[in-house]
């Protein structure tokens, strides 16, 4: 009797190498502590490191379903939540 494989398809399993590149200059940046903008204009923008490293649309596609765009989200989510969390300091100092 065949049973159904209920593990993963080899290709969501394996850990794309272009995603985790990606992923990886995206921690880099993240550590540096960019305003949300930068980090997002870097990494997700038009001429972002994803959308040079992903061409086609099937290939971003299916980078925006893995884990590694999931923590790129978060990393985003939290630039966001510190500089909303930051007191307005610029318009202050003139």
């Amino acid at each position: 009797m065949a049973s159904k494989s209920e593990a993963p398809s080899p290709v969501s399993e394996a850990v794309d190498p272009q995603a985790a590149a990606v992923l990886q200059v995206a921690e880099r940046l993240h550590a540096m502590g960019p305003e949300w903008v930068v980090f997002f204009r870097e990494v997700l923008g038009v001429e972002g490191i994803v959308r040079r490293s992903f061409r086609s649309t099937a290939a971003l596609t299916h980078f925006e379903c893995s884990p590694q765009y999931a923590r790129i989200r978060e990393m985003l989510d939290d630039l966001r939540n510190r500089q909303r969390d930051r007191p307005a300091s610029r318009e202050a100092q003139r």
